[in-house]
């Protein structure tokens, strides 16, 4: 009976489809570059965090793919554009594996690319917060935003 209302949850649906479209096998920081900035001089209640990234990806064979996510994070003054307490520059590293080849390889790029964000962030995220404690940089956990992958599915199933 459980199950059967299981499958009948739209949000257990689309969890299917996310999971059935494009898996992550396995991530990994694969560069790290961090700069201790400013202590003391920033207020907690005056830290923003900056957060850029940029996505590539290769594919080794039909079905197999390597995704990249460059992630530049500062941790700064929200007042003082200049003033911050922790610099990183990520390049996390993730192996994708499609359930079967598609043939297509345009449609192929756009599933793999539209994972690459959302799969990766967590692990760029978490690097960043390793690094700022091993630093002795105090940075609240979450000023980095988090991805919640079930939205992005529907909000971009409209778009296809």
């Amino acid at each position: 009976m459980k199950e059967k209302v299981l499958e009948q949850n739209a949000t257990y649906q689309e969890y299917k489809l996310a999971r059935d479209s494009m898996q992550l096998l396995n991530a990994r920081v694969i560069r790290c570059d961090a700069e201790r900035g400013t202590t003391g001089k920033i207020s907690a209640s005056d830290i923003g965090v900056g957060l850029q990234v940029k996505k590539k990806h290769q594919w080794n064979d039909d079905t197999t793919a390597e995704g990249y996510l460059l992630a530049d994070i500062i941790f700064g003054s929200r007042v003082n554009k200049n003033a911050f307490i922790l610099k990183a520059r990520l390049e996390i590293q993730g192996v994708f594996k499609m359930k079967e080849a598609m043939g297509n390889k345009e449609e192929m790029n756009k599933r793999l690319t539209l994972q690459i964000v959302p799969q990766l962030l967590p692990y760029a995220r978490g690097a960043a917060m390793t690094i700022a404690a091993l630093m002795g940089v105090a940075v609240p956990y979450e000023l980095i935003p988090t991805m919640d992958i079930l939205k992005s599915i529907r909000e971009n199933r409209n778009h296809d």
